[in-house]
């Protein structure tokens, strides 16, 4: 890891360290009171009908702070894609260099959506402080405390959390939070449109046998239903390392495929 790596390393771990430590005030029942925590930071939420030009946006106006909220994104109030959208900005609120640049002017006015691919380094450590805030390390861990990793904890990690279940296969990739050596294929219409691996897992630096733009290895799951769309596989699908990775293995990977009707289909495989 080069000086660059190892200083954005440094740096999203205090924003998670940020975020897990406002989390500690704010839990009720599980999940974060973001009503409370906004409240309490004399935060103004305007929820209203943006023409889905974002999620989200923060503004600064005479000593105040405002939150917009776009309904025609889906971000109505207490859903989970708005909780997100709120978490996302409280994290240009809460961490230090993007408040102060948003009060002295310096910090662009800009939208913000929801992308899991994210390369904005300002918008992703707002994902990473919203994610965080969201889903608290330490507790994330205990939730799936001996429990097996299947899309059924998914789904109950999602209503637990009141997260979207594309934002719980993410947590799972984070470090401080996730239990399970896994690695997440998302494809928007047949394509490959991004991949995340957790640090821990076996084949994170292997190449793989699709690329952005292309179609997932005909020899996965995921792959199996694009080819044949009555292979809707429900259940952990048994495949090998060599059907996803260029590499000379029979280690077993167990596959969970999440299938969408928005367009896209989410994999996830991890060690048998």
């Amino acid at each position: 890891m080069d000086f660059t790596q190892r200083k954005k390393e440094s740096q999203n771990n205090k924003i998670k360290d940020l975020a897990n430590f406002i989390a500690g005030d704010f839990i009720y029942n599980s999940s974060i009171d973001l009503d409370r925590l906004v409240n309490e930071e004399s935060i103004m939420l305007h929820y209203d009908h943006y023409e889905k030009s974002f999620d989200g946006l923060l503004i600064y106006d005479k000593s105040n702070f405002f939150i917009h909220l776009d309904i025609d994104s889906g971000n109505f109030k207490d859903s989970k894609r708005s909780r997100f959208s709120i978490a996302h900005e409280l994290g240009h609120y809460f961490i230090p260099e993007h408040h102060q640049a948003i009060i002295n002017g310096t910090f662009p006015l800009h939208p913000s959506r929801f992308n899991p691919c994210q390369r904005n380094e300002i918008e992703d450590q707002a994902d990473i402080f919203a994610s965080t805030l969201l889903m608290p390390g330490s507790i994330f861990k205990e939730a799936c405390y001996r429990q097996k990793f299947s899309l059924k904890l998914i789904d109950e990690l999602s209503e637990r959390f009141k997260v979207s279940k594309l934002s719980t296969f993410l947590r799972f990739t984070d470090i401080d939070a996730g239990t399970y050596p896994v690695m997440i294929f998302f494809f928007q219409n047949g394509f490959l449109n991004w991949f995340k691996a957790s640090d821990d897992f076996p084949f994170r630096n292997v190449p793989f046998k699709s690329k952005i733009g292309n179609p997932p290895p005909p020899t996965s799951a995921i792959g199996e239903f694009y080819l044949k769309n009555e292979s809707k596989f429900k259940d952990v699908q048994l495949v090998y390392a060599d059907d996803w990775f260029w590499v000379n293995s029979t280690m077993k990977l167990n596959e969970q495929c999440f299938y969408s009707e928005y367009g896209y289909d989410i994999s996830v495989i991890w060690p048998d």
